[in-house]
């Protein structure tokens, strides 16, 4: 905007149409919003603007030619999307502030811990066992009957005698044998899951503010 700010000098007041709106239908003015236009033109109504090309033309400082050549060549001169206005470099030097902007970017990693052991240990203990089992006992059984044959009377032994059955009878033995019956081992197997890691990231803003000479706010703060 400075660029074209400084086409305009101070004398009189043009009695044409004024140098900002000119510009603007023409397309040689900044972008900016119509508080910005209104706050420049407000600038330039206090200083009294004239058009220089006009100025030159009408008072004949400069031949027509020229001055038409001049204004062609300004017209045709791109301009610059942000406009800058001219400062000494001292001037801009002291005013030069940026403000950095930054912001937390969350990155997961993974690392291997130790979450526990697990551990098998083989010891013995006791139990009660019952089985049954059919065991054989032979026992004596005295048997007496009475004699009535006539041969056995006279015949008569009167020497002491003894006679005997030995009795028998089974008893349970108890062995034990010992076989394996189980094996038991331990191996690692892998798993995986998806867990979500929930955290804050912090990040710097800023809050844009136009404000007049006055201090005054001339747009809302924005971001």
């Amino acid at each position: 905007m400075a660029a074209h700010v400084r086409r305009w000098a101070r004398p009189t007041r043009s009695r044409r149409l004024h140098p900002i709106a000119r510009a603007r239908r023409y397309g040689r003015f900044g972008a900016g919003t119509d508080s910005e236009v209104a706050h420049a033109t407000g600038i330039l109504d206090i200083h009294r603007p004239i058009d220089v090309k006009d100025r030159a033309i009408t008072t004949g400082l400069a031949p027509v030619a020229k001055v038409e050549a001049a204004a062609a060549a300004v017209a045709a001169a791109p301009i610059a999307a942000v406009q800058k206005v001219a400062v000494s470099p001292k001037l801009a030097e002291a005013h030069d502030e940026v403000l950095r902007l930054a912001e937390e970017q969350l990155q997961v990693g993974k690392r291997m811990v130790e979450t526990g052991m697990t551990r098998v240990r083989r010891f013995v203990t006791e139990e009660e066992v019952a089985a049954d089992v059919t065991l054989h006992e032979e026992h004596a059984e005295v048997l007496r009957r009475a004699i009535t044959d006539p041969k056995y009377i006279g015949d008569v032994d009167w020497a002491d005698a003894t006679i005997e059955i030995r009795e028998t009878a089974e008893q349970a033995l108890v062995s034990k044998t010992a076989r394996v019956v189980e094996e038991v081992g331990l191996k690692k197997i892998g798993s995986d899951h998806v867990e979500t890691v929930h955290d804050k990231i912090r990040r710097q803003q800023v809050e844009i503010e136009r404000v007049g000479p006055d201090g005054r706010p001339l747009t809302a703060p924005r971001t």
